[in-house]
């Protein structure tokens, strides 16, 4: 079994897939066929490993790339057991994706639930995947 946290080659949204990596090697996704067991985490917009599939969408672009800065690096205060999780499994791999209640975007900025929720939805507009 093999336990990925914050992979920028996620299947599911890893920013690094078709673009090139350190060494200039192009990016491919993670295979989930594997014989053995994975468990795929990210912490919803993590930019590396959450990354938007609409860029026009520029609120959520800018989202991701503030996750890049301020979520990534903090994959140790995840819970793996917290229902609040999205969970969905394709072939041999899991993926978990994180329920977060800050958006990086309004980090440290006094805005009302309404414009919290307004944000979310413009952000979230920007994906396809499991809600």
């Amino acid at each position: 079994m093999f336990i990925l946290t914050g992979n920028p080659l996620r299947s599911a949204g890893g920013y690094i897939i078709g673009r090139k990596e350190v060494g200039g090697t192009t990016g491919i996704a993670t295979p989930t066929d594997t014989p053995w067991k994975i468990i795929d985490v990210a912490r919803r917009y993590d930019g590396w490993a959450d990354w938007v599939q609409d860029e026009e969408n520029k609120l959520a672009v800018k989202n991701a790339n503030k996750g890049k800065m301020t979520i990534h690096t903090k994959y140790d205060i995840v819970d793996f057991y917290s229902p609040s999780h999205t969970v969905w499994t394709t072939d041999n791999t899991t993926y978990v994706l994180t329920r977060e209640e800050e958006l990086p975007v309004l980090k440290g900025k006094s805005v009302s639930p309404e414009e919290i929720n307004t944000t979310r939805a413009k952000i979230e507009a920007a994906y396809h995947r499991p809600q």
